[in-house]
């Protein structure tokens, strides 16, 4: 985040939200998750493929995730905004390729709300309107 938060000349608003799950859907979404990751290294077993570094993270990832929830801890939605701003035209579009540069960086992928501006600025103010 700091590469996107720290030195900038882009004027830019960042907010983030976030929504707890409740536990009951956490616990399906993660049980799913375990039985595809069951059926998936199945597949590959039976098919002589090997697993790869990523599919073992990602399987562990699964497993952490099922132990956490199973030991009380909750799961949470999370959503970052950013309001860039521009005096014209062109300073707008100078300092969203920067800040899309910045975000790149942070390796965050940012996607511009075409037609939903009005919408999404208010995202970024102090208001506390929580997810939608």
């Amino acid at each position: 985040m700091d590469a996107l938060l720290g030195r900038s000349s882009a004027v830019r608003s960042v907010a983030v939200t976030f929504e707890p799950i409740a536990p009951e859907r956490s616990t399906r979404e993660v049980e799913a998750a375990i039985t595809r990751d069951r059926a998936d290294h199945e597949l590959r077993r039976r098919f002589g493929q090997s697993e790869t570094a990523r599919q073992r993270q990602a399987r562990d990832a699964t497993r952490r995730r099922e132990w956490e929830l199973a030991t009380g801890h909750g799961e949470v939605r999370l959503s970052g905004f950013v309001t860039v701003s521009g005096r014209d035209r062109e300073d707008l579009r100078r300092a969203s390729s920067q800040v899309l540069e910045h975000a790149a960086r942070a390796r965050l992928e940012l996607h511009c709300m075409y037609g939903q501006q009005a919408d999404a600025f208010t995202f970024t103010l102090p208001l506390c309107r929580g997810l939608r």
